[in-house]
């Protein structure tokens, strides 16, 4: 995990951009140490690893729909 950017979020608080995770940005207090930040994103990661995980199982699979035209050539020969 590599920590691409870190920007000022909100007054107090901070968003870290993170490599791997282009959908998620973790946020933290803007008084959080630099030696503590590796930690808290190590936290953080499997959190979000987690969340990530159960949103792919949850995702409703939508089957196509097939137009009437594409129906009627069931059957006929080409």
């Amino acid at each position: 995990m590599k920590i691409l950017k870190i920007e000022t979020f909100e007054e107090d608080k901070i968003v870290v951009t993170v490599e791997g995770y282009p959908h998620a940005q973790p946020v933290f207090l803007a008084d959080t140490k630099a030696e503590d930040l590796p930690a808290l994103l190590k936290v953080w990661k499997v959190r979000q690893d987690a969340v990530d995980l159960i949103n792919a199982q949850t995702k409703i699979k939508v089957a196509p729909i097939i137009s009437a035209e594409l129906k009627a050539l069931e059957g006929k020969g080409i």
